[in-house]
């Protein structure tokens, strides 16, 4: 009896060997869940702003034919700039505005992408507003034209505080 015991016991440990060896490492993730969101929109920011030059060249193609006056009054996106190299411009002080209600707000990678796809439906708007516009020169085409320059400039105005938000993101 006492061989069979040996034995039993001996196959026992044979089987939980493996159970008692310690776990090989498991590879960490290559990077953050941060790191990963924040890539993911950074590749949707490199989107609009593709997206945004591209509008600006077929803006531009418009305008020279349409109302080539209207060309001086849009300008391409501006590259975006950041470090301590930028200074601000010096201008006199506005008279003082009410105090603005306090609004909670939530810097994330959500809302950088929150951010981006409301430009990227007001290029949609635009687009569509710029493919019906008439190539013949006409008061209402001047018009439409005027109104497709300023939807523009008002997208690449909000495109500075979509770059901020994503910087912030960044580094906190």
């Amino acid at each position: 009896m006492n061989g069979t015991r040996a034995a039993a016991a001996a196959g026992l440990l044979c089987l939980a060997a493996p159970s008692l060896a310690p776990a090989a490492p498991q590879a960490p993730s290559a990077e953050p869940a941060y790191v990963v969101r924040g890539r993911q929109t950074e590749v949707r920011q490199r989107a609009f702003t593709d997206r945004l030059e591209r509008f600006h060249q077929a803006l531009s193609e418009a305008l020279r034919q349409g109302a080539p006056d209207l060309l001086a009054a849009l300008e391409p996106p501006p590259p975006r700039r950041s470090g301590y190299q930028i200074l601000p411009h010096i201008v006199a002080d506005a008279p003082p505005k009410p105090p603005a209600r306090p609004q909670v707000v939530s810097y994330s990678w959500q809302w950088s992408e929150t951010l981006i796809a409301r430009e990227m439906t007001a290029l949609d708007r635009l687009e569509a507003d710029l493919a019906k516009v008439s190539p013949s020169p006409s008061a209402a085409s001047r018009s439409a034209y005027e109104a497709l320059v300023a939807g523009y400039k008002t997208v690449v105005d909000h495109r500075r505080p979509i770059d901020a938000d994503i910087d912030y993101n960044w580094l906190w």
